[in-house]
């Protein structure tokens, strides 16, 4: 007798909840959790399907067309042929590939960090932590949902596509950020300095201090 169809599909599947609880660390709290809509990404990509599937159609007309009016040998029409529908072939299905690879995409936000989870044939994860996150851009769509870009720096960031409660999501990192980067400076200001570098020597009588002053207040 046959099991139960629908477990069977479910049989190596694991939820985005499941994925993202079993990078969690001992005592870390998860206090959100998605991803992008699958749909969303699909509709996104549309442009490259609109683009190719009329190509392919092109190309794969002229094959045929070539087969039965002109005798090339097969490697001139290989590489004549191969490579418009090689590019036809990567752009037709773009859509299908988006909405796969949003399926296998979490996204989560603990008490410590912001963690990216994409699984396939080997599972990636990018964890960030809040003290490298600088500043945060927000697109959000009438429901609710949007895109949400975590700055680390100048040149580096990071982007939450397509994802419900955006809006809920920014408050979540940036009430991190703000609980986190204070603390970890409170931190590094309660450890004590060494002793030679916590009583500097003073000056000989006759020597003088450098001013300490900042260099836009100097006149010359």
């Amino acid at each position: 007798m046959s099991g139960n169809p629908v477990q069977k599909r479910s049989e190596g599947y694991q939820s985005r909840r499941d994925v993202v609880e079993a990078e969690l660390q001992p005592g870390e709290q998860l206090l959100w959790l998605g991803g992008p809509n699958p749909m969303r990404m699909a509709l996104s990509s549309a442009g490259a399907a609109l683009f190719g599937v009329p190509w392919t159609a092109f190309w794969l007309w002229a094959l045929l067309g070539h087969f039965t009016s002109v005798s090339w040998a097969w490697w001139p029409a290989a590489l004549f042929y191969g490579i418009p529908l090689w590019i036809g072939y990567l752009s037709a299905p773009a859509p299908y590939w988006s909405w796969r690879a949003a399926r296998r995409t979490a996204y989560a936000v603990t008490d410590r960090r912001v963690l990216i989870v994409r699984r396939g044939k080997a599972r990636t994860v990018d964890s960030y932590a809040p003290d490298g996150i600088t500043d945060a851009h927000r697109t959000e769509r009438r429901d609710g949902s949007g895109d949400l870009v975590l700055a680390r720096g100048f040149r580096d960031s990071i982007t939450l596509q397509a994802i419900p409660e955006v809006g809920r999501v920014e408050r979540l990192v940036r009430s991190l950020v703000t609980d986190r980067v204070p603390a970890a400076a409170a931190a590094a200001a309660s450890v004590p300095l060494p002793a030679a570098a916590a009583q500097p020597s003073a000056a000989p009588p006759d020597t003088v201090t450098a001013s300490r002053a900042p260099w836009w207040t100097h006149r010359g």
